[in-house]
């Protein structure tokens, strides 16, 4: 405990151990939440509100909170990735797009050989091309992954075959040009 804490915070930080240890989570929850608006710099309140939270944007919230304070917290730091990946996936979940996105995006940033996030990720990108990207990601990963392979097939599929890139060598089956020139016309000819 901080030597500053009042009789009251003092309390209520036994009170919220009392029941996060008894496993009334949301009981315990609610306490961090009394403690850290009463003392938003207690580090230990806000890492015992993320651990405490049922919703992952709370949990977030908490991991945040914690290393604004402390950026150097291991606990926070260690639970930073799996937090924003899990508020990312309940925004997706909640048709919040862009939120998504954006939470699914430093997901992978913080962790990039995190599948699942990248399978989110292109889930809820509204560009094909991009989308193609993130299943990529999956499979240089994971070349067993049956939903990044599955997902790629329905978006090239939907998409059409792509377009060869210039200077691409041609198919055995693809007519060539003669190599060597066609003779001119014969004089005369036509006149």
């Amino acid at each position: 405990m901080q030597p500053s804490m009042s009789p009251k915070l003092v309390h209520l930080l036994r009170e919220a151990m009392k029941a996060a240890h008894g496993g009334e989570k949301a009981r315990a929850h609610a306490l961090f939440g009394e403690i850290t608006e009463r003392d938003p710099r207690n580090e230990a309140a806000w890492l015992w509100y993320a651990s405490t939270a049922e919703k992952p944007v709370d949990a977030l919230i908490g991991i945040r909170a914690t290393l604004n304070l402390n950026a150097s917290n291991p606990t926070a730091l260690a639970a930073l990735p799996q937090a924003v990946f899990r508020a990312g996936v309940e925004a997706a979940r909640a048709n919040d797009r862009a939120a998504a996105a954006r939470l699914l995006t430093e997901a992978t940033e913080l962790d990039a050989t995190n599948e699942a996030a990248w399978l989110w990720r292109a889930g809820v990108t509204d560009d094909p091309g991009t989308a193609i990207t993130f299943l990529e990601q999956v499979l240089k990963r994971n070349p067993a992954s049956a939903q990044a392979k599955a997902g790629l097939a329905k978006l090239r599929a939907r998409l059409g075959p792509a377009p060869a890139p210039p200077g691409a060598a041609r198919c055995a089956s693809t007519p060539r040009r003669p190599t060597t020139p066609s003779p001119p016309p014969a004089r005369g000819a036509g006149r």
